[in-house]
Formats: C-alpha cells, structure tokens, sequence
C-alpha cells in the first residue's frame, strides 16, 4: 500500500504522517493526489444517490436516528457498502438545501474515517505552498462538520477520545497554515471563531451523552491545539474570539456539566425501563424496542469507560475544569498578542530578542498542564504555546497596547499617530480587556471568598486552585496589555506573597510569583506598580515614624512603633482636613492633585493604624472627594477608601455607611447623572445655524460630559466590586448597597438624559438586579426595589430616541452590549416572594399583600 495514499490509509500508524512527504519526489506526487482529490470533492462535490447531500469520498450517509436521509432497513448490507462510507461529510454544502426545521444533529462516521482526517490534518501542516489554498478548504470544513457527526462507539484509542483528537489536529493544522501563508488567515479565523461558538452552544443544548462522548472531547481538543500551537494571534481576533466565550459559563451550566453522568444514566434507565420506549417488551437486555433516539445512545459501559479514562488522565471534563481551560484559552492567546512566538518569526530580525538575551532554563507549566503532564515523554510539545508565551512575556521587553496615563504625563516616549480605524479597533479592544480583567478578579474574588468560609481544603474536582491561578495570570496580562495597574489585582499580589496570605497552595502561590514577575519586567507598569507601593509605604512609613518619634521609649529606634497614632497628631490631621473641606465649601480651595492625593492618604495611614475607628477622620476621607466631585478626586478617594479596606476590615461597613450619605447628598444637590445640566433638548428648540460643524464646541461639549457623569460610573464600578466580595458572608453591607440602589431609583426624575448617561444609568440598573436577585428579604421591600427598578428604567425611554454622542462607533457598540445584558437581566427576573416579615394576622396580611403586588 502506498503509505500517502489518503484513501487507504485507515490501518496505517497515524505517527507516519508526521513526515513531511514531499521529501521524495515519489511522496510529493502521492501527496499532491490526494489533496487533488479531496479538494476536487469539495469544489464539485459527489451527490449522494438520494440527491440532498454532498460528500467528499462519495458514498451514502449511515445513521443511527432519524435524520434526513433514511437508514437502510435491509439489516443484511453487505461490508462492501461500508467503504462507501464518506470519509469527509460536508455539512456546510447541504444546509443549505433542506428546511428550515431539518436539524442536521447525527451523521455517522465510523473510527477509521475520523482517523483517515486526522492524518490529513497531521500531514496537511506541512504542504506544499502550491496546495496551501485547497488544504485550508478541506480542514476549514471538516472542522465545519465536526459537530454533526456521530462518531463510532470506539474505545480504541490511548490518550484522548476520537473527537478530542480529530478537533486537535485539524485546529492545530489550520493554525500552523494561517501563521505560515497569511492570505488563508482571514478564513481560519472565521472558522475557529464559528466553531468555538458551536461547541459552546452545544455544551448548553446537547443532550447529556452528546455532551460526554463528543462536545466535551471536543472542546478539550479545541483548548490542547491552542495552547500547544505557537501562532501570534492580534488583538482583534483574540477580542473577537473572547467576545464569543464571555459570559457563557454561567453557574447553572456548570452546574449541569458537572452533574452529566448522573443525567445520562437516568436517561439511560428509563430508556430501558419506561413502557412506551420498550413497546411492551419484557427483556431489559433486549433493545429491539427502543425508540431510535434511545437505540442511538451510547452505552453506560463506553461513557463511563471514556469518562474514567479522561478523569484518569486529570482531565475530568466537568464544568469546573472547562472554565479553568476556558481562563487559561484567554490568557495563552492574549500572551501571545504581547509577545509573539519566537519559533515562527520571518526573519531573525523581527525577534526582540537580542542574540545574547539568555533564554529560558525549563518550561513555565500553566496549572493544568503542570498536574497532567509529568509522566508524558514530549511535555514541550503538550503546552508550547503556553510555555513560550510565558516566557517570551518575561524575557522580552513589551510594549502595551495602550500607554498609561503616567507615562503620558510624565512625557515619555510618544506612539507614531494611528489611523482612525486603528483608534477605534483599540477601543474596542481596551473595553474588552477591561472586561476580562474584571471577570478575572471576579472569578478569583469569589472563590477567594468561598474557600475562606470553608473549614476544609476545597475538593480537587473543584479546580478552585487552578481556575485562580489562571485567572491571576489572565488578570496580570490584561493589566500588562492596557499598560495600567488595576488596584485590586495589586492588592491580591501583595497579599498573597505575604506571611498573613490567605493561600499557601502552591499552584495559586506560583501563579501570584509569575504574574508580579511578568508585571515588574514593563517599564510603564514597573513605575506604575513601584508608585503605588511607594505611596502607601511612604504614608504608612510617615505615620509610624510619628508614632515611634511621639513615644517615650528608649532606644526606640530599635523599638516597633506602638500602635494608635498619638492624639496631637490625630487633632492636627482633623484640623487640616476641616480647613481643606471647609474651603472646598466657599470655592476657594488651591488643592493641587498631589495635595489632595497627600491629604487623603494620610487620613487613610492614620485610620488604618488607630486602635478603634475614628469617625471624624472617616467622615473627611469619604466628604472631601465627593464634594470635590470631579473624576480625579473619585478615583483617588476610592483608592484611599480600598487601601483602608484591606488593612482595616472593621471600618467597612462604617466607611460604606459614609459613601451612602454622600451619594445620597449627590441626588439631593443634584451632582453628576443626578444633574439636569446637560439633559437632552430638543434641536428644534434652537435656531438653524448655517455654519459649518464646530469641531471645538463639540469636543468641549464631550469633555464636559464625560466630567459631569465619569464620577457616578467610577463609584458604581466599586459599589460593583463590593458587593461581589461581601455578597456571601455580610448581610449588613448588602442591606446598605440596596438601600443606595433604591434611593437612586427613585430619584429617576432627576436623572440626565445626555446621551452618554446611557452607561452609567443602566450599569447602575444591572447592578440593581444582580444585588435583588442574589438577596433574600421581605416581600414588601423586594417589590418595592423592583418597582423602583422598572420605573427608573423606563424613564429613559420616555424620552425622544437619540443617536449616542459623538458618533463613536465604539461608543455605540458598548452602548448596545450594555442594553443587551439588561435585557437579560430583565428577561431573568422574577418574583421571589418567600420570605414575609410581619406582626399581622393572616386575613389582615393577605388583604394587604394582595393589595400592594397590585
């Protein structure tokens, strides 16, 4: 047999396709066919004798339920008509072609034909530059028809299932074609990013052995040719691929992942058991009366066998190990946006690494590979993507995708201008790194959160030390990518490696080491990261250094400061913050930012070591920025107020209790989305002007805006973070961030109808639903949230439709993602109404209940 024969080759040892056959001129002219051959199929395509479908090795389709073509009822077909059986299905060519109700969900294809394509895909990365073009067709719909066939019941394989392997290799393949011939690059994107969506959505809709035996293997295969596959992914398409996953493991779908074997055999039992299935026949062995649905399913000895054997291999395909390796999809492509791999570079010059930069001493495993791969022989091939990635990050000098705002300041180094387009792709990609970044820190507050609760050490089936691993390393390359520290990242870091660290786990220890690692190698981030650190130690340091120098000991150099900050200090810090607040009062404030920033980190070093809060001080670090007002005084009060947090947990709820009074003092003196300054007016209350756009007028305009109603999305973006971090365990402080919800709802009168208030109105509403869905109360309050909620919401849309403003395509792109997801929030509220709090009888509180749900 010649080995390059593409259709006999369903016995031949797929490691003989590692070769690149165009080493003999023989081999070349036997590969040439059978691409030839394949990719003639695909153009032309091979009618199936009934006329509906396309296939690429010709012959008719084979079926194990009902399904467009019907299944031969002769059960004495002999072997000869199984060779016909396509060994390439074209789905994509056919779909075309039948109803609108039609659901191509099963078309077999027997082990050796899926074997048959993932040699091709093995074989097809190292083609010719003449048959680059129909090699990336075949792969591209192959990969299309993976989630319509119905693979072979088959347990003849070693480490990974018949889909897992077959996703692997036509994933990696196209890959490798798209780094190496960019015209195809377009294609392979669309393909990737189709069935990434595919795959998910099934995860969601398939029925419990679907999900087992093929989309789990699957998608598992999809996350190995990723992060083992060196590709320098841009921006855009990790934005847009990002786009496709966000979001989508929600609790209730991990939930069922996690819980799928146990659905598959109650499924299974009464498919043996229930009457109508078994058509009244009394032998549960018998499956001759089963329905075809029920015939179709895969038997309890293959999923639990290929379930075991994954679970063996440390790779359980639960839903808690596919959001880890979803986390770990995200920051193993975006690492490879900063640093592009070395080993696919053009030319040495277009490394920036120097010849004598020292290179690495071993791979850096991410945390699952680390667990899986210790007793594989080729560890470097498993993760290379991931393991070049990461050191790339640490060895190379990055530059972010944005500078900071320090660096602009500061007057560094200037990028050459960008094209308009360029703009708005990096905006649009800066709003999807800000997401994930915050989706990241969410994930790992949250588990943070419930562990600390736990008496126990988290089961392994969890991943829970694995997913915050990688979600501190998703979370510190965003960071390096945006060129900006986030403060809450930094906060973790910072106490995870110290000795009152919360978690000594090795994987989450190693992953907070790498990531502060890979944060100190940017220039930008290393001066961003050293001010902060300097700032709160110098303000710390100071405040010690007042204390030790106010005691009476001797030698008390050699002494640790004592605690509590002495009261004539305390008294001095008090009168400078009334002075400071009184003259922000009369407007006659000269307070410089450093000032400011000065004065309250101060106020926040002398709470933070005082024995018992004092309430004075932590009035004025509250007061101050908001009377101030102004995006700038925001932010440097809501780090002063995150740092008091961190050091000081039993001055939250006093500190939040001040936060509430001056929002509260926001909406009563009519400040920021509380003002109707710049409310929405009618252009045909003005004049025409028949003079051209006034380009400056406009940009103030925007400018104003932006300062009117940036404060309000700040503070939401923390109350936000808040209430992830104390929604399981505080019911004090999520009593507090209702009653802030509430009163701000129903202060909807008052609210700007400025086109840009779009963001931060309904960011406040999404908000109010997550916190009314995630609190049990009483059923008069939580009507009395929702109906604020509601009425606030339709508050907008009582007046005239306008365009966003600016005519910011990225604007408006946010402006829609934000509705969307308040229509899902909407779409899943409901009434709860279990929970009553009352002193009445149960005629007289019946009368009133029914009376105020009316």
């Amino acid at each position: 047999m010649d080995r390059y024969d593409l259709a006999r080759t369903v016995s031949c040892p797929i490691s003989g396709w590692r070769s690149v056959a165009s080493e003999t001129d023989e081999g070349k002219k036997s590969v040439e066919g059978a691409i030839q051959a394949l990719s003639s199929r695909v153009e032309t395509g091979v009618k199936s004798p009934q006329g509906d479908a396309t296939y690429v090795n010709g012959g008719t389709p084979r079926e194990r339920g009902p399904n467009l073509a019907e299944s031969p009822d002769d059960d004495s077909a002999s072997e000869e008509e199984d060779e016909y059986e396509p060994r390439v299905f074209m789905v994509g060519d056919i779909a075309h072609l039948a109803p609108d109700h039609v659901d191509f969900d099963k078309w077999f294809q027997s082990a050796s034909g899926v074997r048959c394509n993932i040699a091709f895909g093995e074989m097809a990365s190292n083609i010719p530059p003449e048959h680059s073009a129909k090699s990336t067709v075949v792969l591209i719909e192959i990969l299309k028809d993976i989630p319509y066939i119905d693979f072979e019941h088959s347990l003849e394989w070693e480490d990974w299932a018949l889909p897992d392997q077959l996703v692997f290799s036509i994933v990696s393949a196209l890959l490798k074609i798209a780094a190496t011939y960019p015209e195809h690059r377009s294609n392979v994107m669309d393909a990737l990013r189709t069935f990434s969506l595919k795959v998910i959505n099934q995860l969601q809709s398939e029925s419990p052995d679907e999900v087992i035996t093929r989309v789990a293997p699957s998608f598992h295969g999809l996350y190995r040719a990723v992060i083992s596959t060196p590709f320098p992914w841009h921006v855009s398409e990790w934005q847009a691929l990002s786009a496709k996953v966000d979001g989508v493991f929600t609790p209730h779908l991990v939930d069922r992942l996690n819980s799928l074997l146990t659905e598959y055999l109650e499924v299974a039992a009464e498919d043996i058991a229930h009457p109508q299935e078994r058509n009244g026949r009394a032998d549960p062995q018998d499956d001759e009366g089963l329905s075809p649905d029920a015939r179709s399913r895969p038997s309890q000895a293959f999923v639990s066998s290929l379930v075991l054997r994954y679970a063996s291999a440390e790779r359980p395909l639960s839903g808690y190990f596919l959001v880890c390796s979803l986390t770990e999809i995200q920051w193993v492509l975006l690492g490879q946006v900063l640093a592009p791999p070395l080993s696919i570079r053009s030319s040495p010059e277009d490394s920036p690494l120097s010849p004598d930069t020292p290179q690495a001493t071993g791979p850096v495993f991410s945390s699952l590979q680390a667990k899986t791969l210790r007793e594989c022989d080729d560890v470097d091939d498993e993760a290379e993507a991931a393991n070049e990635a990461w050191g790339n990050l640490i060895r190379q000098s990055v530059e972010p995708l944005f500078r900071s705002s320090n660096s602009e300041m500061d007057g560094d180094d200037l990028a050459p201008p960008r094209s308009i387009e360029e703009e708005l792709e990096l905006d649009g990609a800066k709003k999807a790194l800000n997401a994930t970044l915050s989706s990241a820190m969410q994930t790992f507050e949250d588990l943070l959160v419930q562990i600390e609760e736990m008496d126990v050490e988290p089961s392994m089936e969890t991943y829970a030390y694995e997913t915050m691993a990688e979600s501190l390393k998703l979370a510190s390359l965003c960071c390096i990518a945006l060129g900006d520290l986030d403060s809450g990242l930094f906060s973790r870091l910072k106490l995870l490696l110290s000795d009152s660290s919360p978690i000594y786990e090795n994987l989450v220890q190693e992953a907070a080491l790498t990531a502060t690692t890979a944060l100190v190698h940017k220039p930008d981030l290393t001066k961003l990261f050293v001010s902060q650190v300097a700032g709160k130690n110098h303000y710390a340091g100071e405040n010690d250094g007042i204390r030790l120098a106010g005691s009476n000991v001797p030698d008390k150099l050699q002494k640790q400061p004592p605690s509590g900050t002495p009261r004539s200090e305390t008294e001095n810090l008090r009168t400078l913050l009334a002075k400071a607040l009184a003259h922000i009062w009369d407007k006659t404030s000269t307070l410089s930012t450093q000032e400011l920033k000065r004065l309250l980190f101060r106020c926040a070093s002398a709470l933070a070591s005082a024995k018992k809060c004092d309430y004075d001080l932590l009035h004025y670090l509250v007061t101050i920025p908001f009377e101030i007002f102004s995006p700038l005084s925001i932010s440097l009060g809501i780090e002063s107020w995150t740092w008091l947090i961190r050091e000081r947990p039993d001055c939250e709820i006093s500190l939040m209790l001040e936060i509430n009074s001056a929002w509260a003092g926001t909406i009563k003196k009519h400040k920021g989305v509380f003002s109707k300054h710049l409310n929405y007016d009618d252009p045909f209350n003005h004049p025409i002007k028949y003079s051209p756009t006034d380009r400056a007028e406009i940009d103030q305009n925007l400018r104003n805006a932006r300062r009117l109603l940036t404060p309000h999305t700040l503070l939401v973006s923390m109350l936000h973070s808040r209430f992830q971090a104390v929604r399981y365990r505080h019911p004090g402080l999520i009593l507090l961030l209702l009653r802030l919800v509430l009163r701000s709802c129903q202060a909807f009168e008052t609210m700007s109808t400025h086109p840009l208030a779009r963001e931060v109105r309904f960011s406040l509403l999404l908000f109010g639903f997550e916190a009314l869905r995630s609190s049990r109360m009483d059923t008069f309050a939580e009507h009395s949230i929702r109906e604020a909620l509601y009425k606030a919401a339709f508050s907008w849309f009582a007046v005239r439709p306008q365009w966003s403003f600016g005519a910011n395509r990225v604007q408006i792109d946010a402006d829609v993602k934000l509705l969307n997801a308040f229509l899902d929030a909407v779409q899943q509220d409901g009434v709860r109404a279990d929970h009553l709090t009352t002193s009445l009888t149960a005629e007289r509180h019946a009368s009133r209940a029914s009376g105020n749900l009316i």
